[in-house]
């Protein structure tokens, strides 16, 4: 059971891949699954997505890879009012680079959801039902895997040279099973 698949009753707008029914995001990485919406702390992944981040994260000793968490606390940037000027500007640093990676992130996602589109024939439209979408594009823990390693592939090269676990199918689902909770959580 997935738990972040509700019933879907609304369309995809494209070609930002924005779920217009509710809050619930579409996922960032594979845009196959719904997000629930959890503000202030919403994922912009699903969770099978964001296990493959973090198992390849541990391979590099890291969090995450992707800024996947819509708060940048949940990306391990946050601003300390306490600190002193020089930690501020670390801090803010850090936080800017979250900022530009969502950035990169929802680029990446509509390119994606452009070319998804012009292959099942969409192109030219405005919103296709999320149904439709789903039937023409299916989730399985595969397509997450391989959406995972495209958005690396495409955008983060330098963790295919840190990471070559990656690659390996096996090690990313074992490592994946270990991560978060089955609710996503944190």
């Amino acid at each position: 059971m997935s738990y972040d698949i509700p019933t879907p009753t609304g369309d995809i707008t494209l070609p930002d891949g924005h779920y217009n029914a509710d809050s619930r995001g579409v996922c960032v990485i594979c845009v196959r699954q719904l997000i629930r919406d959890t503000r202030p702390f919403m994922w912009a992944a699903c969770v099978p997505c964001r296990r493959f981040d973090r198992a390849l994260a541990t391979t590099i000793d890291a969090k995450v890879i992707l800024p996947l968490g819509l708060h940048s606390i949940m990306n391990g940037a946050a601003i300390k009012l306490n600190a002193d000027k020089v930690a501020q500007q670390r801090q803010i640093d850090k936080a800017m680079k979250v900022a530009r990676g969502w950035q990169t992130l929802w680029d990446y996602k509509k390119s994606l959801v452009t070319q998804m589109a012009k292959d099942a024939g969409w192109d030219g439209l405005e919103q296709v039902p999320w149904q439709e979408w789903t039937a023409t594009y299916p989730y399985s823990p595969q397509t997450s895997l391989e959406a995972y390693r495209n958005i690396v592939h495409a955008k983060y090269q330098w963790i295919e040279q840190l990471a070559p676990k990656i690659f390996d199918d096996e090690w990313m689902y074992a490592e994946a099973a270990k991560q978060l909770n089955p609710e996503g959580a944190n």
